[in-house]
């Protein structure tokens, strides 16, 4: 009987100094995001060179269920996967602030815009259904954006990124928009 103890207590003892397998994830914690604000996001952009991305026919409009479910990820996208990464889509929006921009045309860069899922003109601030959204671009696809620019965006969604802010202790996740087409309509 003490033999059979003594072998249960060695295995059990040998498994958790070195022996056990981490590559299972039950040790281990979430991988890395990168960068957490629309600056780092926008230096880590790569150019891409696809022609499709400059074709209004590729993207989509959303409808007002589904720009609420894209502008609001959880925070818990294993739980609650985001259904929109890969998306192309427009959106309208009101430019709030621009990001510094780079001397190199096709260097990443970034606006912020308070954007709606239809043209809502100068009221998109007021709406209910607006959200202030971070997106991100090369410079030469963005143009030259100034505030308050009323604008079409043509956008590719990824997957949402953390920003480093927490809310009742858990952390807050906004949309990645990567823009690939801007027109100033007003």
């Amino acid at each position: 009987m003490i033999v059979i103890v003594a072998v249960c207590f060695l295995a059990t003892l040998a498994l958790h100094i070195g022996g056990s397998d981490d590559s299972a994830g039950v040790f281990t914690s979430a991988p890395e995001e990168g960068p957490t604000d629309p600056y780092g996001l926008a230096v880590a952009l790569e150019p891409t060179d696809d022609p499709t991305l400059n074709d209004p026919a590729t993207y989509r409009r959303l409808t007002e269920v589904e720009f609420d479910k894209a502008m609001h990820p959880s925070s818990d996208l294993e739980g609650y996967p985001y259904p929109f990464i890969g998306e192309r889509v427009i959106l309208y929006g009101e430019v709030d602030e621009v990001g510094s921009n780079f001397a190199h045309a096709r260097g990443g860069t970034y606006f912020e815009a308070t954007l709606s899922y239809h043209d809502l003109g100068p009221l998109v601030s007021w709406s209910l259904n607006s959200q202030d959204v971070p997106i991100i671009g090369i410079k030469a696809d963005i143009g030259n954006l100034v505030h308050n620019d009323e604008v079409e965006i043509f956008a590719e969604v990824r997957r949402p990124f953390l920003t480093g802010e927490e809310v009742f202790g858990t952390p807050l996740r906004k949309p990645l928009l990567i823009a690939h087409m801007v027109r100033v309509i007003r």
